[in-house]
């Protein structure tokens, strides 16, 4: 199953010309999701920035995961929990490998539990695609090792990248 990714973070109302560009792409992307990963940090509180980014995602297929759990512990987990109610949570520390296993068994069971909507299925019968989808899957597949090695993160995000680029 193909994969991408895609970081929206800096989804905030600004007056800068470029950034609204960025703005405006990061919520087309948020719109045709089949997952959202909601992303906070153990080591900081939650901003009225994460609860008006969490209305504009609640309605669609999230997980939200506490990363970082590693470090000092700054969000109210309850406060997080009142704020997305029956929506999945995942704590982890990316850092030190934790919870990664909870994720991606939520991520599998969302998958094919039946629970996501794909909002279109396609099917790829073209040699060239097939090929160019198998390259992909090896660099998704690099970026897995890599993280699961321990590779720095910025690291792990060339391979993501490139499968972006195939």
């Amino acid at each position: 199953m193909p994969l991408r990714l895609v970081d929206t973070a800096g989804i905030r109302e600004t007056e800068d010309i470029v950034e609204k560009i960025g703005v405006e792409r990061s919520r087309k992307a948020l719109s045709q999701a089949d997952l959202i990963l909601f992303v906070l940090n153990n080591n900081e509180a939650l901003t009225q920035e994460d609860y008006t980014l969490y209305e504009v995602v609640k309605n669609e297929d999230v997980i939200v995961i506490v990363n970082k759990m590693d470090l000092e512990q700054n969000i109210d987990i309850n406060e997080v929990k009142d704020m997305i109610g029956d929506t999945p949570l995942i704590q982890t520390s990316m850092l030190k490998q934790e919870g990664i296993d909870e994720l991606e068994i939520q991520i599998r069971d969302l998958f094919f539990g039946g629970e996501v909507q794909n909002q279109d299925m396609t099917y790829v019968s073209n040699s060239r695609h097939i090929s160019l989808l198998k390259q992909a899957r090896q660099t998704i597949q690099d970026a897995i090792d890599a993280a699961e090695s321990g590779v720095p993160m910025d690291m792990v995000q060339i391979d993501l990248t490139r499968t972006w680029e195939i």
